[in-house]
């Protein structure tokens, strides 16, 4: 065991593009079992590194050119990350925001007189809190069974209007 560990690293040391393949291949496995990027850098500057050594560089310049690179390619990731980002935004709602605009079922009277029992609605089979939206000084009160749509969340409570208000 111990005279194929001392070939190995015999063969590493006389020919670097062993060395650099076994940093592509070690940095690529530990990108691929994470989520976030890693060691993709690394394997970028390797790449490179090996490229170097095919281009009769010495192996002081290949180790230069796989730091550079390696820390260029980590440094202009985090730079333009804000940039994908925005690219790639995809606002997705959830939880409560995918609630707004949908029809609820009231279950329990759902009023907007000040003072009143907070109301129950049904959403997608969940049961929400739910207030009526005051209307320029009309008082709204909705019966169970009437289907009202959710116009915002406040707090733990839905506000809901009638279907056909815009």
């Amino acid at each position: 065991m111990e005279t194929l560990l001392c070939i190995l690293i015999a063969n590493i040391c006389l020919n670097p593009l062993i060395f650099w393949l076994i940093v592509i291949l070690v940095t690529a496995v530990i990108e691929g079992m994470t989520v976030s990027l890693t060691s993709i850098w690394f394997t970028l500057g390797a790449l490179c590194a090996a490229i170097a050594y095919l281009c009769a560089c010495s192996f002081t310049a290949q180790i230069v050119v796989f730091l550079v690179v390696s820390l260029l390619s980590l440094i202009l990731s985090f730079k333009f990350r804000p940039i994908r980002n925005f690219l790639s935004h995809q606002v997705i709602s959830t939880n409560y925001e995918a609630s707004v605009g949908q029809t609820a079922l009231v279950i329990k009277e759902v009023s907007s007189q000040p003072g009143a029992v907070v109301g129950q609605i049904k959403i997608k089979q969940q049961v929400w809190s739910a207030v009526a939206r005051s209307k320029a000084g009309q008082i709204q009160c909705f019966a169970p069974g009437t289907l009202v749509k959710v116009v915002a969340i406040k707090g733990v409570h839905a506000i809901v209007d009638t279907l056909d208000d815009k």
